[in-house]
């Protein structure tokens, strides 16, 4: 592939973008991480919304907010995220 006259990017890993699976494989994904994070505290999990790659938690607390970023640390980058 060849942008803007320099030379050639190439995509050896991963999806492209703008590759029609990629919405489907990012959620694959996104939602095993998305109920780590809801399990959390059982009574009043952290408010979530994802949309795509956009993904918004709101915590209860600073403590809550450190505790759900370890988890997405932790979980996340086996699966290739963070």
């Amino acid at each position: 592939m060849q942008y803007c006259g320099s030379d050639a990017i190439r995509s050896e890993v991963d999806v492209q973008q703008g590759d029609l699976l990629d919405p489907l494989l990012f959620t694959l994904v996104l939602q095993p991480l998305l109920v780590s994070v809801s399990s959390l505290k059982k009574k009043k999990p952290p408010l979530m919304t994802a949309y795509l790659d956009d993904v918004t938690i709101v915590a209860s607390s600073p403590r809550e907010a450190f505790l759900c970023q370890q988890l997405l640390q932790r979980q996340g980058a086996p699966r290739g995220q963070g």
